[in-house]
């Protein structure tokens, strides 16, 4: 039970990762155009 919500959990985190990544990728785009 406990290595199921370990590995859910690290799941969540990664997919957290991964959008926060591109939410700066976009945000570094959006700051290169605009200078």
């Amino acid at each position: 039970m406990y290595e199921l919500n370990v590995k859910i959990m690290l799941k969540f985190n990664n997919e957290i990762v991964l959008k926060s990544k591109k939410y700066l990728c976009g945000l570094n785009l959006k700051n290169t155009i605009s200078y």
